[in-house]
């Protein structure tokens, strides 16, 4: 089979399975409905030739547009070497979010999962070292770390060519799909479907909680990465208003 042509490889709550979940709808487009996690782990051991990978595929038209989306790639170790190395050409639709909504999404996912049983406070305060204590750690409960955009970007650019790769913002994924969903497509060279101005909700779970946290808190959180931040913002032009309004 030819080789997977896109991958949506994060950020994670950002918006991913939202357009995952569209894309598959469109005619040109083939992608699995799950997240694969074939290049963050050992599924893409000892496997030269991708079978493993290509299995998720096997019952695709080759004449499609075929993708997948893992939004751990981006965060993840070598994930992005492991994909510049499977295909130097694919391409990478990578959509942001403001760092400090992004954690608190993602410790409310890990709370409602069972996983977390510290406060958000603690969660924040203690992060670095529980990362240490584990690879289920790092994956489950890196809230701030994964709030290093610049950096994950920068690393994209050294593997990718620029025009390989289509940055997103969440809050023009809300606030005007449509378009959003069209420079998708654009980037993708598939044909133009018309989307809806207000796409349905996709959510994992239906549960919402308001997080409760310290302000001093969340000075910490934006203080650490506030220049990682800068240096975003001036690569993307995205101004986040929990980073501007300090």
């Amino acid at each position: 089979m030819s080789k997977v042509n896109f991958i949506i490889a994060g950020v994670q709550k950002a918006g991913t399975e939202l357009i995952s979940y569209y894309l598959r709808q469109h005619p040109q487009i083939s992608m699995p409905e799950n997240e694969l996690h074939y290049f963050d782990t050992s599924l893409s051991k000892n496997d030269s030739n991708f079978e493993r990978y290509h299995n998720n595929f096997k019952n695709i038209n080759n004449n499609k547009i075929l993708g997948e989306k893992t939004p751990i790639y981006i965060f993840y170790k070598d994930c992005m070497k492991k994909i510049a190395n499977y295909n130097s050409n694919i391409k990478l639709i990578l959509i942001f979010r403001d760092p400090f909504d992004r954690a608190l999404s993602a410790y409310n996912m890990e709370f409602i999962r069972g996983n977390e049983n510290l406060t958000f406070d603690q969660a924040i305060i203690n992060e670095n070292t529980r990362l240490k204590l584990s690879d289920k750690n790092l994956r489950n409960f890196s809230y701030l770390n994964r709030g290093y955009y610049f950096k994950q970007l920068k690393n994209c650019y050294n593997l990718f060519k620029k025009e390989q790769i289509l940055i997103l913002n969440y809050e023009n994924l809300v606030n005007n799909f449509q378009k959003t969903m069209l420079s998708i497509q654009n980037f993708l060279g598939c044909k133009k479907e018309n989307y809806p101005s207000k796409p349905k909700r996709i959510t994992w779970s239906k549960e919402k909680r308001e997080i409760q946290y310290n302000l001093v808190t969340k000075k910490l959180f934006i203080d650490t990465l506030k220049d990682d931040y800068r240096n975003f913002k001036e690569e993307t032009g995205f101004k986040f208003k929990n980073f501007e309004n300090v």
